[in-house]
């Protein structure tokens, strides 16, 4: 299989919104899919779990927060660094 061919596979990968207002994986994941992320040590599991949290994002249920760690800034201050 080429690298094309396996990157198409995967754009099939797909969330939609469904009438809860909550996203779900469109179709199931398929075997070529899983034998693919096993060549990038992913899972299935682990696409499951990128669409819950990507849902719990998209509809207002969770904040996507970074908090790396402290930094001084230049005024010898912490500073903490967050995304919003």
């Amino acid at each position: 299989m080429s690298v094309s061919a396996a990157l198409r596979d995967l754009e099939k990968i797909e969330m939609v919104r469904r009438s809860t207002g909550r996203y779900q994986l469109e179709h199931e994941v398929s075997k070529m899919q899983k034998v693919i992320l096993n060549a990038f040590s992913m899972a299935e599991n682990e696409v499951r779990s990128t669409v819950a949290g990507s849902s719990d994002l998209l509809t207002g249920d969770q904040f996507l927060l970074y908090s790396s760690k402290t930094e001084e800034d230049e005024n010898g201050q912490d500073e903490s660094v967050i995304y919003d």
